[in-house]
């Protein structure tokens, strides 16, 4: 099992929140996804991760959870409803 403070952060979003989308402001498809959650008026909270100094750590930490290191493969993995 993972311990890095990254991973924990991760799993603790993730846990307290019951739809997490993890984005890059960049990223067109996380755009579309949240339009599409925006759409269904479900609530959801996002973290915009571009900017963070981790970014490639929850990245790879992404990779280990879902087997893909885009945000948009986490995106639609981690959402837990």
């Amino acid at each position: 099992m993972e311990s890095s403070a990254e991973y924990k952060y991760v799993q603790k979003r993730i846990t307290e929140n019951p739809v997490m989308v993890f984005s890059k402001t960049t990223c067109p498809y996380c755009s579309m996804a949240k339009e599409a959650l925006d759409k269904t008026g479900v609530d959801y909270v996002v973290e915009e991760i571009e900017d963070r100094p981790d970014c490639g750590k929850l990245q790879d930490i992404f990779a280990k959870i879902t087997g893909g290191r885009t945000v948009i493969t986490a995106y639609r993995i981690i959402i837990t409803y």
